[in-house]
């Protein structure tokens, strides 16, 4: 069940605030509780987060964002795609890091016709089964595709097939999907680039050293550069 019991992902900012406030006031005063599921919880706050972030287009807000590594004992991966047109030569890469953010490996392959939604998937798809062949777990995984996440979460009918893998993925791998910045994300999408400027089709390319193009994006990971948005 969902946390919010009308709607199962509104466009509207005032609506979502109804159904919190409906929530609380069952749960304060007619003492009933809602089943929270985190998933959904989690999508449904970075939706009103971009909803309210418009109503305050015209008010410059600053931040400070900057790589950051996964808990002592987990792996992160963030992963990325590419897609030069929407169909076109698309691509997909990522990458595996610990929490010292030790190199682990890297993958990246050209995909020869996609979208720039289905290759978001399809490098959730690959960053999974990589990770499982090579049992790197627990695994935290970033992408800055919101809309990934929201088909994750609540499906889509073009993509069911996909989507559905990876969520068996990760229900068996435990792994924890969650939004990132594009600034935090840029190696994997530079090796996401790479794949459809080399036209790399035949197989999924697999590193075990960061690739040179990748350098100076890596160097800032390590050292925790902070970027401004």
């Amino acid at each position: 069940m969902n946390i919010f019991p009308v709607c199962t992902f509104c466009e509207s900012s005032n609506e979502i605030i109804n159904h919190i406030i409906l929530i609380l006031n069952n749960y304060l005063f007619n003492k009933k509780k809602a089943p929270i599921n985190t998933y959904d919880t989690i999508a449904k706050a970075t939706k009103y987060a971009l909803l309210i972030a418009k109503k305050d287009a015209g008010i410059k807000h600053t931040i400070n964002l900057k790589w950051e590594p996964p808990l002592l004992g987990h792996y992160k991966h963030n992963i990325d795609g590419s897609s030069l047109g929407s169909p076109g030569i698309g691509s997909i890469g990522g990458v595996i890091s610990n929490n010292r953010d030790d190199w682990i490996l890297d993958f990246l392959k050209g995909i020869p016709n996609s979208t720039y939604t289905l290759t978001k998937l399809l490098a959730l798809m690959q960053g999974l089964k990589i990770a499982k062949d090579n049992n790197l777990i627990p695994l935290d995984i970033s992408t800055h595709s919101i809309e990934i996440i929201n088909f994750i979460i609540n499906d889509h009918e073009s993509y069911r097939s996909i989507i559905r893998e990876c969520g068996s993925l990760m229900q068996l791998l435990g792994d924890k999907l969650s939004y990132t910045y594009r600034e935090q994300n840029k190696v994997a999408d530079l090796l996401a680039k790479e794949g459809a400027k080399k036209q790399l089709f035949d197989h999924t390319r697999i590193l075990q050293v960061p690739p040179m193009f990748a350098n100076e994006a890596v160097w800032a990971d390590i050292l925790g550069t902070t970027f401004i948005r």
